[in-house]
């Protein structure tokens, strides 16, 4: 798959991810679940953690990492014991790296998940 011409991409601004129907608790759907992980650009989350986070078991969670990796649109490393989770497609080429709450992102996971929303 081609990464689209930068014509292509639609912007989204950040507060659509912090809105009542984003945040609420479902089930995800596989492309829900990509969607997430472009907005998280890079993240440090166990399979069973995603799991909570997109409503699946982790055996799905795994299969998904793996058909993902297989398609090359993520890349994975283990630090401790735990997934790193990186996008490498979809992403506009951006000239400089945003920390967007790159710090905060096992916090703010934690905290909506314990509140019963989807970070």
């Amino acid at each position: 798959m081609k990464i689209p011409e930068e014509k292509n991409f639609i912007k989204i601004s950040q507060d659509f991810f912090e809105t009542q129907e984003w945040k609420k608790r479902r089930i995800f759907s596989e492309i829900e679940a990509i969607l997430y992980l472009i907005l998280k650009k890079e993240i440090r989350i166990s399979a069973r953690r995603l799991g909570l986070v997109f409503g699946w078991s982790k055996a799905k969670v795994v299969i998904f990492i793996q058909k993902l990796i297989a398609k090359g649109y993520i890349k994975r490393r283990i630090e401790e014991k735990v997934n790193v989770l990186t996008i490498i497609k979809f992403l506009k080429k951006e000239k400089h790296s945003s920390n967007y709450k790159k710090n905060n992102n096992n916090e703010m996971e934690k905290k909506y998940i314990d509140s019963g929303a989807i970070p």
